[in-house]
């Protein structure tokens, strides 16, 4: 007897979005009304520290004291916008699928538009081609755009050798601060998180995941624990993770097409098609750290003896 299939059934769509996700932790800001900002954006960085010194006239200073420095440096930053979209090629036959085509590519590009999002912000890799979309976290040397004047990446703060998830924390929060004075973001790929939860390094507060020292943390499902620093392919058991100051985005409103606009005559298909544009930006720092995913390494920070 032949199998017989009903349409009768209607399955709820039980999608939720991952939490602690690059998405949530960014501040974004409004766009231009014209979208100029599609095309990419200009913005002055402004990175700074203060610096002590000391008058002469207390007894035990040197005299003459050294003359003070420069604290505050102004970069010209760059970021370059990316568009994510849903496609859906389906035959009109049953007619359904002309009233509802459109509404499923927008609901599949807000359901998978956050994975989409920590994929690119990691890799800079768009529609398979490397080293297009900038700022990335992978990218470790300075990239300027066409003018030579604008700095699309900074080069990285990495710091040596590969350590344990204790002491690659200890050390990205370091070395960060060092270079950057308020709070920051911890990027970290899908593959460390039970570990940083093994140790105590990570707790939640209002649905958010912060380091003990106030820094927020992003777990991301995109962040490809294989893709390596220029996009080289990690050694087995090892990963990065990454430190920016807060990272700003602007996006776009999704869009998607009506069936007369998407219906393709020469096949008798309907090509339904939403999309939705955004940039991503921080100001000051980035840092890099080799973490080992199989424990703690001999003579690392909770290693055994």
């Amino acid at each position: 007897m032949p199998e017989v299939y009903t349409s009768e059934v209607t399955v709820p769509d039980l999608f939720e979005v991952a939490e602690y996700g690059l998405m949530d932790a960014v501040s974004w800001l409004p766009g231009d009304a014209a979208g100029h900002w599609s095309g990419g954006i200009q913005y002055e960085a402004n990175c700074y520290h203060v610096l002590p010194t000391i008058s002469p006239c207390i007894s035990g200073a040197p005299d003459p004291v050294n003359s003070k420095q420069i604290s505050f440096s102004e970069i010209n930053r760059g970021s370059r916008a990316f568009t994510l979209y849903a496609r859906w090629d389906c035959s009109p036959a049953d007619g359904v699928t002309w009233d509802t085509g459109r509404d499923k590519a927008l609901r599949a590009l807000a359901s998978d538009a956050p994975f989409g999002l920590e994929q690119v912000f990691w890799s800079g890799t768009v529609a398979n081609a490397p080293a297009l979309n900038f700022p990335n976290l992978v990218t470790t040397t300075q990239v300027l755009d066409s003018t030579g004047r604008i700095i699309l990446q900074p080069s990285v703060l990495a710091i040596t050798g590969t350590l344990d998830v204790v002491e690659a924390l200890n050390k990205l929060e370091e070395t960060f601060a060092a270079c950057y004075s308020g709070k920051g973001v911890v990027h970290v790929p899908l593959g460390l998180i039970n570990s940083l939860c093994d140790h105590a390094l990570v707790y939640e507060r209002n649905g958010k995941l912060y380091t003990w020292k106030g820094n927020r943390v992003v777990i991301g499902a995109g962040y490809a624990t294989g893709i390596g620093p220029n996009r080289t392919v990690n050694a087995a058991g090892v990963t990065q993770m990454y430190m920016t100051s807060p990272v700003f985005g602007i996006r776009g409103a999704p869009r998607a097409w009506n069936p007369v606009e998407v219906f393709d005559r020469s096949i008798n298909t309907l090509r339904f098609i939403a999309e939705q544009t955004f940039l991503l930006g921080w100001q000051c720092c980035l840092v890099s750290v080799n973490v080992s995913t199989g424990g703690s390494i001999t003579g690392s920070a909770g290693a055994a003896t």
